[in-house]
């Protein structure tokens, strides 16, 4: 693989993973020296290039948007040019960071707003409406060489003179710095020659990465997620200060996510916002009688913002599934390309959809209302919050298990999808008040959640083959006229193979629901029993 040094990656948008070596010099001058030893002969070269003047501008949003998204996002200009990248943190391990960058070429500053790109696309998503602040500026004098192998260029060093420097000027320091980025392919072959320049020139591990750097020279600290109080649940507390720490624990969850979700690249973390959300909502239910009645004004709204995020997850779900199927034959990829482009373009538009939720004022209101619970210590309860937890947990819980079976024991191998659909859902709010409740009862409780875990599963696999036929049954009917006839006969063979999964998923059903009858609950009702009042 051909390495494309990165002041030439500016013609088009780059998504890449870049691996490099950072190290702090005190002095470039022998790495300079060192570099022009090894421009010719065997093995790796190294081969100067034009020197060139950076000017780095990092920004942010008040909130810290993209700090709590892991990534930092640089403007850099160079004579009339710019580039816009957005950096992951990663992980140094012995200097060498492996990280992905998102590149984009700018013909000015003002173009990340309207823009489209890697970074751009980006951008707008994590930002929202949030304007983006500068933070500090990093100029820099960079001596480049292509580093070379039998006269295929494999990577790139860097001799960097820079000053950071905040936004008016006041705060200011001189670094120097070396790196050499390589492709993955060749990072085997240039490790020995890396650590012999460190070696030789004395250089030290960069313990930060320049943006860290930066930061701590203008004094700046990302602010942290709120922190709403103790997530501890004791045995001998009340039933209020078990429902304020589950409260707390997931809204705190729900905001760390929120970063990852709009940012879009990790499907998990639109996962894990949308379970948090649905966890929220079964803490405000379980806990419905002990709660003010401002708390529960928020159950209803977390159910759209649910749907909002529910959406877009759905398709993900589908998309990897196409994935899988795609890759089995040429012929096949060949057949469902133009299904995948159209769920993608689906996604696309939900993205948008969860987007606008995101940026609203509803959803602002709505993490507000959540927030301020919290503002003067435990969420506010009634009297019957004051309950001691072990009287209080049994009766909630047994609650849960009975509307659980009720709605399992009517389960036959011919009922409809919506009654397994129902029954999933029940299975989650008993599963999760059986979490809220693990530190009362430890490993009762455990050995309750593992089967339904594993029906969860079921279930869930169940929904999503009934939500992907609905799908290609009204795609069928919208975009039939645009598709080939042979997308349209692979989208029937998918809907065959989605009914045959759910046959066999409905097959693993009875021994996995029977699983949480008999001896596991009963021992968990007799610790109930035990430790009750």
């Amino acid at each position: 693989m051909w390495y494309t040094p990165r002041m030439k990656q500016v013609q088009s948008s780059v998504d890449k993973r870049e691996i490099e070596w950072q190290f702090d010099a005190m002095d470039t001058a022998p790495v300079v020296r060192w570099l022009a030893q090894h421009a010719k002969g065997d093995g790796l070269t190294a081969k100067p290039d034009r020197v060139r003047q950076l000017v780095d501008t990092y920004f942010d949003t008040v909130d810290w948007r993209f700090h709590r998204a892991g990534y930092s996002i640089r403007v850099r200009r160079w004579g009339r040019r710019f580039e816009a990248s957005l950096k992951a943190f990663g992980e140094a391990e012995n200097g060498k960071r492996d990280r992905r960058e998102f590149t984009q070429p700018l013909s000015k500053l003002e173009e990340l707003r309207t823009a489209s790109g890697a970074v751009a696309d980006r951008m707008r998503a994590l930002a929202g409406e949030q304007e983006l602040i500068p933070l500090f500026t990093i100029t820099t004098s960079r001596k480049p060489y292509n580093v070379a192998d039998n006269g295929q260029v494999v990577g790139e060093v860097v001799v960097d003179e820079s000053l950071v420097a905040s936004c008016d000027g006041s705060q200011r320091q001189r670094i120097q710095r070396v790196e050499v980025e390589v492709e993955d392919a060749e990072y085997a072959g240039v490790r020995a020659w890396v650590e012999d320049l460190r070696e030789s020139c004395g250089l030290r591990v960069a313990g930060l990465a320049k943006y860290h750097v930066g930061l701590s020279v203008v004094g700046l600290h990302p602010a942290p997620l709120p922190e709403f109080g103790s997530l501890a649940i004791a045995k001998d507390g009340t039933i209020g200060e078990v429902a304020s720490a589950v409260l707390r624990k997931h809204l705190g969850s729900l905001l760390a996510h929120e970063a990852g979700a709009r940012l879009g690249d990790d499907p998990e973390d639109l996962h894990d916002m949308r379970v948090a959300t649905r966890r929220l909502r079964a803490a405000l239910s379980l806990f419905s009688d002990i709660l003010a009645l401002r708390a529960q004004r928020v159950r209803e709204e977390l159910r759209w913002l649910g749907h909002a995020l529910g959406e877009v997850r759905d398709l993900d779900v589908q998309i990897e599934q196409l994935h899988a199927w795609r890759d089995e034959s040429a012929e096949r990829q060949k057949d469902l390309t133009p299904l995948h482009a159209v769920l993608e373009r689906q996604r696309n538009e939900a993205r948008q959809r969860m987007l606008a939720v995101l940026d609203s004022d509803r959803y602002r209101k709505l993490v507000g209302s959540i927030t301020s619970m919290f503002d003067r210590g435990p969420v506010p309860v009634i009297d019957a919050g004051q309950v001691p937890v072990l009287e209080a947990a049994p009766d909630l819980l047994t609650k849960r298990y009975r509307r659980f079976r009720k709605a399992g024991d009517a389960i036959t191998p011919a009922s409809p999808s919506e009654e397994f659909h129902e029954l999933r859902k029940r299975g989650k709010r008993l599963r999760y008040a059986l979490e809220f409740f693990g530190d009362v009862y430890g490993k009762s409780t455990k050995e309750m959640v593992a089967p339904l875990i594993t029906m969860q599963d079921i279930l869930g696999a169940h929904q999503d083959a009934y939500v992907a036929v609905a799908r290609l049954r009204e795609l069928s009917t919208t975009e039939g006229d645009q598709l080939p006839s042979s997308t349209a006969f692979a989208m029937g063979e998918i809907a065959e193979r989605y009914a045959q999964q759910t046959a066999e998923l409905r097959s693993q059903f009875p021994d996995a629901y029977q699983a949480l009858q008999g001896r596991r609950w009963q021992r968990l009702r007799r610790r109930m029993k035990e430790g009750r009042p």
